[in-house]
């Protein structure tokens, strides 16, 4: 997150003076701008959008349809061990 101060702002948006060019070292030189920020005033703040993560999901190791499965055939397992009942 950075701050921005309006007067920085206006600095940035003014023209800069006539730089001139140095062949030897191939630079610029002249007067630069410097920021400038007051100790009152007001600050406004740039923000960015970022991505935001969701809290990961615990998965089951077996699906519900398979354990349901698992149930189904263990009960008639049960039944078919168990004697028949007579009238």
């Amino acid at each position: 997150m950075r701050l921005v101060n309006p007067i920085t702002l206006w600095l940035l948006t003014q023209r800069a003076p006539k730089k001139s060019h140095c062949k030897r070292c191939d630079r610029f030189w002249g007067a630069a701008v410097h920021e400038v920020v007051p100790s009152r005033g007001l600050l406004f703040r740039e923000t960015s959008a970022q991505p935001v993560l969701c809290k990961p999901k615990l998965m089951p190791l077996q699906s519900i349809s398979l354990e349901k499965l698992e149930r189904l055939q263990a009960q008639q397992k049960t039944q078919q061990q168990q004697p028949p009942k007579s009238h």
